[in-house]
């Protein structure tokens, strides 16, 4: 009786494991009406092990990503961190909720994410600083900023969003000095992806953030009355540009 059944539970998670699959090839096939029931039933079948039932929930709201629908794929992704406390599945809630403009629920997505911990949580952090930075609440965004880049201080974009708070704030010097740090946080990406991928969207993308962050510090010295470095940190700008798209006609023809 014992091996029946055994055997009868192994079939049984054959079976509940092939609905996750066929439901994966049907979403891949952009049947997501059919694809959807099947992970739903598979997310929410206590027999299946957490880690496959955050993952057959976390699917199901990339069905309803797909087809617009950010609510339901917010909580549906919420849904899926709570079987299976992951940050990328309370980030993508956050994300989704804030596509459609519900403040609170992505706060509190954020939030989550952040419970979670480890430094997976950094992009919850800037996330959640950009939020009480919209709010007017520099000081608590400038808080929540230092936590990112404790987390993760080779990241760059805790050090950018901070040098926007200080600026806000009009504490110049402090953001002059966070700017530069980001700039040189991302400057060995840039010149990395410049010699292994010149002109791709990644090379063009860095490109984007340091033109950004090279404006963002001749405003600060446009604020400092400091003519002659903010003349110095527009020209890098324009500069950089020049040079992607000198490159990028250089490669085409």
């Amino acid at each position: 009786l014992f091996l029946i059944s055994l055997v009868v539970s192994l079939n049984h998670q054959y079976i509940l494991a092939d609905i996750i699959d066929d439901a994966d090839q049907l979403a891949a096939q952009g049947q997501l009406l059919k694809a959807l029931p099947l992970f739903i039933q598979a997310g929410n079948n206590k027999k299946i092990s957490k880690p496959d039932r955050g993952y057959a929930l976390a699917s199901a709201a990339n069905c309803y990503i797909n087809m617009k629908e950010f609510a339901l794929a917010g909580e549906f992704f919420q849904q899926a961190g709570a079987i299976e406390c992951k940050t990328e599945y309370y980030f993508n809630a956050g994300m989704a909720y804030a596509t459609i403009g519900l403040q609170e629920d992505t706060f509190n997505s954020y939030n989550k994410c952040i419970s979670c911990g480890g430094k997976s949580s950094q992009p919850c952090l800037t996330k959640l600083a950009s939020i009480y930075q919209q709010n007017d609440d520099f000081g608590m965004s400038q808080e929540v900023l230092h936590q990112a880049i404790q987390l993760a201080p080779q990241q760059y974009d805790g050090y950018m969003y901070l040098g926007d708070v200080y600026n806000n704030r009009k504490f110049f010097k402090e953001a002059l000095g966070v700017y530069s740090t980001a700039v040189s946080v991302l400057l060995p990406s840039l010149h990395d992806v410049s010699q292994k991928q010149p002109n791709s969207p990644s090379h063009l993308r860095v490109v984007v953030v340091m033109t950004g962050l090279l404006n963002s510090i001749g405003d600060v010295h446009v604020n400092m009355k400091h003519t002659r470095s903010a003349y110095d940190s527009y020209t890098q700008a324009l500069s950089l540009c020049d040079g992607l798209l000198s490159t990028t006609s250089t490669t085409r023809n």
